[in-house]
């Protein structure tokens, strides 16, 4: 088998997880006897090429303004123009159509196609290569790629994203097969009638500690419950909700360490939130730095994630997680029955599951040492064996008419 994966960047170009993502899936192929090539934008202003450990990496002149989304110094009306150009970009096909003569691949899978335009499909078809698209989160729903405003998360797309998005839809009939990386963020876009004719497969995200072993140990001292929150600083995330909920325990029962960075005026926003509260904003730690330092881990996103890394990340730390029960969280989150769902949208939702921990921190501690690995559907065994079996899928119904079904998943639950 010869795959071609399509990702908006890919490293050393990292926008977000997609490009983590796509790196671990493509070595995790190589390693498996497939041949491995990646296309994604240029940000030299030129082409050019190298071999990752034996994945090709493509890197494409595709977009005059390169990846945009990697300047911290944007303004809006760049990232605004970035956007409008990456939505009608009239250059990938060509740069595209020379790579996939090279390659020659049998499928070809398409992640973050921002910048790059959903005309990335009819290019791949036009070839005569099956497409699997994955996806990660909702832009081809969502110009804002969050299903999220007026600080509520939308329970549909509203008229004008479906006006803004059309095209996208439209495209959506191209692709054989569509993944999800649950089944919540597969069925938000087939419920709006997106990729109808398309073979669909639940993928979750893999993941993998670094080193060899997974060392779980309790914390023996007696000290104040100690809760986590690492991740993006951002309004969807939910961090507001958790300083709230802090606020109505007593002084000295819990401390909290919150990783991670966002908007300068926001982290402003948040550190005047906690004033008077024991929290520690750390800026960016890594995994290994921050999970050693807590009881337990908050994940109190206030929007439908689209999966959830960070619980299985947490996981395999033996770190217990509060998790909000809102989109992929709940999915994921289901797979750990030590693990406690709260729902955001009560007023007290969060401060009823930690009330348990922080009235008694030892109960917290103890469970450390005793949560089992990450379940093979969230490993990165388990991913290379759903993307395999859904190629296969795509690639044996190629030329079918009409040929719908459920792919066979890694994915909890029914397929």
């Amino acid at each position: 088998m010869r795959v071609l994966i399509v990702n908006l960047g890919y490293p050393p170009n990292t926008v977000g997880g997609a490009e983590i993502l796509v790196q671990s899936l493509a070595k995790g192929l190589v390693a498996r006897g497939v041949k491995t090539s990646v296309f994604s934008l240029s940000e030299k202003g030129e082409d050019w090429e190298y071999d990752d450990s034996g994945v090709h990496a493509y890197f494409a002149r595709a977009h005059p303004m390169g990846i945009a989304l990697l300047d911290p110094e944007r303004t809006l009306a760049q990232k605004l123009l970035w956007h409008a150009l990456g939505e009608i970009n009239i250059w990938t096909s060509s740069k595209l159509g020379a790579v996939l003569e090279t390659e020659r691949p049998d499928i070809v899978n398409t992640h973050n196609l921002l910048g790059l335009s959903v005309s990335v499909w009819s290019a791949a078809a036009a070839f005569g290569a099956p497409v699997a698209h994955t996806l990660h989160d909702y832009q081809l729903l969502c110009p804002r790629g969050t299903m999220f405003r007026h600080g509520a998360a939308c329970p549909h797309p509203c008229h004008s994203c479906r006006l803004l998005t059309t095209r996208r839809r439209w495209a959506s009939a191209v692709p054989s097969a569509v993944i999800g990386v649950s089944r919540f963020i597969l069925e938000a876009h087939t419920t709006q009638g997106y990729f109808a004719a398309a073979r669909k497969a639940v993928v979750p995200n893999g993941y993998r500690r670094s080193g060899a072993t997974e060392k779980r140990s309790g914390f023996e001292g007696k000290g104040p419950l100690r809760i986590g929150f690492i991740g993006r600083l951002h309004p969807i995330k939910g961090v507001e909700l958790l300083l709230d909920a802090l606020r109505q325990f007593s002084p000295g029962s819990c401390v909290a360490k919150i990783a991670g960075t966002g908007n300068a005026d926001y982290e402003a926003r948040l550190r005047l939130l906690a004033h008077g509260l024991a929290v520690d904003f750390m800026g960016w730690v890594g995994r290994d730095q921050f999970y050693p330092e807590i009881d337990v881990l908050v994940v109190p996103s206030i929007y439908g994630e689209p999966q959830g890394m960070v619980v299985i990340e947490a996981a395999s730390f033996g770190v217990p997680v509060i998790y909000s029960k809102l989109g992929g969280l709940g999915e994921v989150g289901a797979s750990f029955p030590a693990f406690r769902a709260f729902d955001p949208s009560q007023p007290d939702g969060l401060v009823k599951a930690l009330r348990p921990w922080v009235e008694n921190p030892s109960l917290a501690r103890r469970l450390k040492p005793s949560i089992g690995p990450v379940p093979t559907p969230f490993t990165l065994d388990g991913l290379v064996d759903g993307y395999l079996r859904t190629y296969a899928a795509a690639i044996g119904a190629a030329g079918e008419d009409g040929a719908v079904g459920m792919v066979a998943s890694n994915a909890s639950g029914p397929s």
